[in-house]
């Protein structure tokens, strides 16, 4: 941790000499917490700057002597401190230009130090043709100096990002060019903060900086973290990776709303309010609202720091309020507030400005979360030019021990002492057997807290009654596990161990000790609701898991302990339903991460799901859904109703979210597409018809949407008519591409490329037939894209995590889970024409252009090689265009055979030969390989072997087409003629079996001539008798009696018909048979059958095809589509917008509605026949 210096005069220091860290002191104060300043150092001049590196361990400063040299100081813990002159050149020409800002920056380990300029005209106006510099020092020797105007930052992991208005150019290392982002589209958004603080210098006497200035600081807050955040006009905060420009997250703000932290594993975003002071939470993945916070304030609250903990389960606030700094600290899953102090007013404090403010995490025990919070101020002083700099420091621990909290210790049996170990349910409040128990004497009532193995209860006793119904219960809570351990969160096998102290803190808050049933020991911490005069996150939640525990009861009670359960399982209902007249129309509770597994928790029994019913039916709560991992799917509040089979609450909750998306946002769908993945792999495929139908035609208009800008929305309704995405890439290009940029860049002046284009589109929006319509959205987020915010990334590294497949290719690539492509929906078309537009069709063209050599030069090489160059098989091939064509042959084959392989390796066994497609190219590649090998050494077999592969081929290429619409409906239509008719085929082909070995009974000792017939010739007058020789005895060889059965169906009777067979009684009466049961019954149930289902795949149009389409589309992105290509956003976008008619939109919201009333309805009658039930029981107990 880097410590404040002492004062030091700096100008007294010799550029030459070698600072060393015993000049400065570094001696710890030994309070334990609190406020406290000293002077740093003094400078006497014009322009000043400061940079803390990522870790906090590094500071670097500039000073500008006057009439002298610009000399930057370095101090680090890992080294001595030194100095590096700024080269003259450089000063020299600054002094020249009319306004210049100056920015720098220091590497991690303070080996490196960049010192960067931004220069523009009079009017704020960036110059470009000047030559204006940048410098890179590695410690006092310049390492690295060119052309940029703007601000030279390091990132996490000591590369360099040069940011400007219009691109970040990326610099490795050894800094050298690795890529560059085109942030043209950034640079026209305002980027106004109104809460962010910022300090920087400038050489003007103005007050009031440039915006060029300013909008450089504003979009270079997070470069370091390989974040480019920006706001639109539409107050649209939009988040990127700035090493390939894919968005991470975007969501809406409020006017005047800032981010000013992101997590360190990107997983939540703080933004700050000004005008009302408050803090908001939002979700990365999902670009929701999660939480919110308001610090305690007396009057106008300026914000200098916001950041969370290292688990992102703590958020830390500094803040100066008038003459006095504050200091927050809240949890952010229970937004509850650990830590607040307020320093003692100061006039000094008012005056001074705030820069570089820190946090560090000295401490993270159990016992002890110390954090320090640092930062440099300054105090202008116009009278003598010194600005003099200070560092404060504020040292607090959220764990600090209340040792005077009021709570006696009554005794401390062995946990578990009761009926099967529960003796904190079976045991009167008096009884502290088996539990730890706690009381405090109140004004007019005792409080008794019992801690148990399995719950914590708070009770207020104000009789000396022993029965728990005649107190009152404050609070009770189930063990959990950790928020993040969703793996267990139905697991009610946590217990309390005994030997760990229950530590009271400060604030109120309790923390215990729980262990799993591996001894797996995790820290659980306890809000008492003691005082409350509103709704409370912690309270909630712990009810709700207290009664799942008490629900799911393990052990069954019998006579007065049963009694007891029930009293205080009723009492816990009771408490909930007390929690829930807390909640209002506004509260956010069940927005939250929390509250939604809490909704997943109450989901999972019948009580918990009349609680839901009461508070998203009846009270019309606010809610989100955010799914979690259970086993190997992702579930949540709507998969647990489906699996405990009350598909009618999860279906009116789906349709709800439906319905709030315009207020919340399209991040809400995030859990529909999880409920839609679940009923996949469930094989519940009636309800995932219902639910992704309700998906269709949905307005993307609404306070919770991003807004295109007008051009787009021109572009889409008027001239493309066709899905198109928001912004979610940023052009990025790489050493071999950037001639491009160059290229796009001189464009944007001369507009030449425009001009050319627009010349193939004049006049198409004028045929356009103009329809009333509104955008719309396809509601599948992170279905096409493949980065991955729930996963943490790597210490100090700034790259994005990657899945290898998106969930496209994973379901649309398997036959047996892709059956969300078979419901024929709107969206799922319009999803899959957007890809195939964007991408596919190009790709997939390349990818039969070498199919088509493929297929080319093994006609060439391979079939006809006699005809065309006079080849004699077995000979070696000597002709120069034959050996070409075998050439191509091998090379296209090899290139598709290593695709094969891949899609073996990349889809896994199970889902490669599962489908018949594979073993269809496995037999073409195979056949022509042998056709090849027998061709060369001509063997016998060759013309047979050949021919098959003929036609192997033809099928092979056939298939491949299916992509296309007019393929692919009629291989689906062939594809379910064949599994409609396949039984009655079965049942067909045994027949034929049957009259086939009755045949061959009745006829296989018959001689050849009685299958002949007999002529009688006179040649020149003779009298001759002769036989036909055309025909023998089929029925000797059971395949040859077979086939001529089988052609008997198709009107082929003369095996049956010439010579003697045909005057033979019991081969009629057997061909009569034959005949009737075969052409007259089956074969017309066959022509039935097929023309039913072809009239059914008629009707459903193109709709049938899409999932052959999905699957060609996954197949041709994930095999022949590069690995950037994949991760492009413009490709795979998360969010995807069309233009929907006004009729569908208004149809679609009406269908809604209507089918949401129908569901509230079921479940009003399903309520009401349960509560009769429960009646009708009661009264059958009493009269017991």
């Amino acid at each position: 941790m880097f410590r404040p210096f002492s004062v030091v005069n700096m100008t007294n220091v010799d550029s030459e000499t070698s600072l060393r860290r015993e000049d400065f002191d570094t001696e710890e104060e030994n309070e334990p917490q609190g406020y406290r300043e000293h002077n740093l150092f003094e400078i006497p001049s014009d322009i000043s700057l400061i940079d803390i590196s990522r870790d906090k361990k590094v500071i670097a400063y500039l000073l500008k002597h006057e009439d002298g040299p610009w000399v930057i100081y370095v101090f680090s813990e890992r080294s001595n401190p030194y100095t590096c002159h700024v080269p003259h050149a450089i000063v020299e020409r600054l002094s020249y230009q009319d306004h210049y800002y100056s920015f720098l920056s220091v590497s991690s380990d303070g080996t490196y130090i960049a010192l960067s300029f931004s220069v523009t005209t009079h009017f704020g106006i960036p110059k470009t043709k000047i030559d204006v510099d940048y410098v890179v020092f590695k410690r006092s020797i310049v390492q690295k100096q060119g052309y940029f105007n703007g601000r030279a930052l390091f990132l996490t992991d000591d590369r360099l990002a040069l940011v400007s208005t219009e691109k970040i150019e990326i610099l490795n290392t050894s800094f050298q060019f690795d890529s560059l982002l085109d942030t043209v589209k950034v640079s026209t958004m305002p980027n106004k903060l109104a809460s962010y603080y910022m300090w920087w210098e400038e050489t003007s006497e103005a007050s009031v900086v440039h915006s060029h200035a300013k909008k450089i600081i504003a979009i270079s807050r997070f470069i370091s973290s390989g974040l480019l955040v920006a706001t639109d006009i539409n107050h649209l905060t939009t988040v990127w990776l700035i090493l390939d420009g894919s968005l991470l997250t975007s969501f809406r703000t409020k006017e005047k709303e800032d981010v000013m932290a992101i997590s360190k594993y990107r997983q939540q975003i703080a933004t700050y309010h000004k005008p009302t002071s408050t803090i908001y939470i939002y979700h990365v993945k999902s670009g929701l609202r999660v939480n919110s916070f308001e610090p305690r304030r007396d009057g106008p609250l300026e914000l200098l720091l916001l950041e969370f903990s290292q688990d992102e389960q703590i958020l830390v606030m500094v803040g100066r309020e008038d003459e006095c700094m504050v200091y927050t600290c809240w949890n952010i899953v229970m937004k509850k507030m650990l830590f607040f102090h307020k320093s003692e007013p100061s006039p000094y404090i008012e005056e001074r400005m705030a820069i570089l403010p820190y946090l560090n995490l000295i401490s993270s025990q159990n016992e002890k979360e110390e954090y320090e919070v640092t930062y440099i101020n300054k105090l202008s002083n116009t009278d003598n030019h010194y600005r003099p700099f200070y560092s404060h420091k504020f040292k607090f621990n959220i764990n600090r021990v209340d040792t005077e909290n009021g709570w006696i210790q009554l005794s401390k049996d062995p946990l578990g002492a009761g009926l099967g170990g529960l003796a904190e349910i079976t045991n009167s409040l008096d009884d502290s057997k088996g539990v730890i128990c706690y009381t405090r004497q109140e004004e007019d009532s005792v409080l008794v807290l019992r801690f148990g193995l399995h719950t914590v209860q708070l009770w207020r006793k104000t009789t000396d009654s022993e029965n728990m119904k005649d107190h009152e219960l404050l609070f009770i809570r189930a063990h959990k596990p950790r928020c993040d351990d969703t793996q267990n969160m139905f697991n009610d096998n946590l217990r309390l161990v005994e030997s760990h102290e229950i530590r009271f803190m400060t604030d109120g808050r309790i923390q215990i000790t729980l262990e799993n049933l591996s001894q797996i020991q995790i820290q659980d911490e306890l809000f008492l609701p003691i005082h409350r005069d509103g709704e409370d996150y912690c309270s909630l939640e712990s009810v709700c898991r207290a009664l799942h525990y008490l629900s799911v009861f393990p052990i069954k009670i019998y006579g007065d302990h049963r009694q007891q359960y029930k009293i205080l399982y009723k009492k816990t209902h009771q408490l909930l339903e007390k929690e829930i007249e807390y909640l209002t129309d506004k509260s956010q509770y069940f927005c939250t991460l929390s509250g939604s597994n809490t909704m997943a928790i109450l989901a999972s029994f019948e009580d918990g799901q009349d609680l839901l019913y009461d508070l998203f039916a009846i009270k019309q709560i606010p809610f989100s859904i955010f799914s979690f991992k259970q086993e190997v799917q992702l579930e949540n509040v709507l998969t647990v109703l489906i699996d405990e089979d009350n598909d009618t609450l999860a279906h009116f909750l789906y349709n709800k979210i439906i319905v709030n998306s315009k207020l919340l946002g399209p991040g809400v769908f995030l859990g529909l597409v999880d409920t839609l993945l679940y009923l996949q792999y469930k094989g519940n495929i009636e309800l995932l018809l219902k639910f992704t139908k309700n998906l269709s035609n949905l307005c993307a208009i609404g306070p919770g949407y991003p807004s295109f800008n007008t051009q787009k929305t021109h572009d889409i309704m008027n001239i493309s008519n066709q899905p198109d995405s928001n912004i979610e890439k940023l052009y990025t290009y790489n050493w071999f591409s950037v001639l491009w940029y160059k290229l796009r860049l001189q464009d944007r002046k001369k507009k030449w490329i425009i001009k050319i284009t627009s010349m193939f589109y004049k006049g198409r929006d004028e045929y356009r037939p103009k329809i009333a319509g509104s955008l719309c959205i396809i509601p599948l987020p992170h279905f096409n894209t493949y980065y991955q915010s729930d996963t943490k990334l790597a210490e100090g590294s700034i790259e994005g995590s990657y899945r290898y497949k998106s969930r496209f290719v994973e379901n649309a690539s398997c036959e047996y889970r892709n059956q969300i492509f078979k419901q024929g929906d709107t969206i799922i078309e319009k999803m899959l024409n957007y890809k195939w537009k964007k991408f596919g069709y190009r790709t997939f063209m390349l990818a039969m252009m070498i199919y088509i050599v493929f297929y080319v030069s093994f006609i060439a090489a391979v079939s006809f090689p006699q005809h065309i160059y006079g080849y004699v098989p077995g000979e070696i091939i000597d002709h120069p265009v034959h050996v070409v064509a075998t050439l191509l042959m091998f090379l296209s084959c090899g290139v598709i055979v290593i695709q094969e392989l891949r899609q073996f390796l990349i889809f896994g066994k199970r889902e490669y030969f599962g489908s018949f497609y594979n073993w269809i190219d496995i037999a073409t590649y195979s056949l022509t390989l042998t056709s090849y090998l027998q061709l060369r050494y001509d063997h016998e077999l060759r013309l047979q072997v050949g021919s098959i592969t003929i036609l192997m081929m033809w099928i092979h290429g056939m298939l491949r087409l299916r992509i296309f619409p007019g393929f692919g409906v009629t291989l689906e239509i062939i594809i379910q003629l064949i599994k409609k008719i396949l039984p009655v085929l079965l049942i067909m082909m045994l027949v034929v079996f049957a009259f086939t070995h009755s045949y061959i009974y009745l006829l296989q000792d018959k001689a050849d001539e009685f299958f002949q017939d007999f002529f009688a010739v006179d040649p020149d007058g003779l009298n001759l008798e002769a036989h036909s020789s055309s025909a023998s005895n089929p029925f000797g060889n059971a395949f040859r009696a077979f086939s001529v059965l089988w052609f008997l169906l198709f009107g082929v009777w003369d095996p049956l018909i010439e010579g003697d067979v045909g005057d033979d009684t019991m081969t009629i009466i057997l061909s009569i048979l034959f005949s009737f049961i075969t052409v007259v019954i089956f074969l017309n149930i066959v022509i039935a059958i097929m023309s039913n289902t072809v009239e059914q795949m008629t009707e459903k149009g193109n709709s049938i095809w899409l999932s052959h389409f999905a699957a060609v589309l996954a197949e041709t992105e994930m095999l022949w589509c590069t690995e950037s290509q994949r991760h492009d956003r413009n490709n795979n976008p998360n969010f995807i917008y069309y233009f929907g008619s006004n009729k569908e939109i208004s149809k679609q919201a009406d269908l809604l509605k209507s089918e949401s009333l129908q569901l509230l309805a079921e479940l009003e009658e399903s309520k009401s026949r349960k509560e009769e039930e429960s009646r009708m029981k009661k009264m059958r107990g009493h009269r017991l």
